[in-house]
C-alpha cells in the first residue's frame, strides 16, 4: 500500500541499507548515460580549444601569396567541428567544439588588442592590419571567417553515426 503525501505525490523511494561487507550498488544506466554524455562533450570542447590553437599559431603561414596556413586551419577547424557533430549524432557535440575554437581565439585576438609587454618580451599570436581598412590581412579572415564557418557547421543537422556515443536531440 502506498500512502501519499498531502500535495498528492508519493514519498520518495529510500533505498535499503547495504549491510556491512556487501558491494555498492552500481549507478544507474541513466546516470551512466549522463556521465558518458559529459564526457563526450567535454572532449569535443578540448578538441576544439587545441585545434584553435594550432590553427590560430598557423593562420600567418603564407606561400607566396597563397595563405596556406589559413586555408589548413581553418578547414582543419570545420572538420573538427563537423566531426564532433557526425561522433555525437547532434548540433550540440558540434557547438561544443566550436566554442572551444571560439574561446581561444577570444582569448589570444583580446591579446592583440591588448598589446601587452611583460618584461621586454611581446608574444602577440593574432596581427591585425588597422592601417589599410579596405585590405582584409590573413589575421582578419581567421577572425571573421572562423566564427562564420564556426556557426553554419553548428547549425547543421547531423545524423548520428556512432553507437558508443549516443546523445539526447
Amino acid at each position: 500500500m502506498t500512502t501519499s503525501v498531502p500535495g498528492g505525490w508519493p514519498p520518495p523511494p529510500y533505498a535499503a541499507p547495504v549491510p556491512p561487507g556487501a558491494t555498492q550498488p552500481m549507478a544507474s544506466s541513466a546516470q551512466q548515460q549522463i556521465r558518458h554524455t559529459v564526457g563526450i562533450f567535454i572532449v569535443c570542447g578540448l578538441m576544439g580549444l587545441i585545434l584553435g590553437m594550432i590553427g590560430t599559431l598557423l593562420h600567418r603561414w603564407l606561400i607566396g601569396p597563397v595563405p596556406v596556413g589559413l586555408i589548413i586551419g581553418l578547414g582543419t577547424c570545420t572538420g573538427m567541428v563537423i566531426l564532433a557533430g557526425l561522433i555525437t549524432g547532434s548540433r550540440l557535440g558540434a557547438a561544443a567544439a566550436a566554442c572551444g575554437w571560439m574561446v581561444i581565439l577570444g582569448v589570444l585576438f583580446i591579446q592583440s588588442l591588448v598589446d601587452t609587454d611583460f618584461m621586454g618580451i611581446n608574444d602577440i599570436v593574432i596581427v591585425t592590419n588597422r592601417a589599410n581598412p579596405y585590405f582584409l590581412s590573413t589575421a582578419d579572415w581567421w577572425l571573421y571567417a572562423g566564427p562564420a564557418v564556426a556557426l553554419a557547421a553548428t547549425m547543421v543537422p547531423y545524423p548520428r553515426l556512432c553507437h558508443w556515443a549516443q546523445t539526447p536531440q
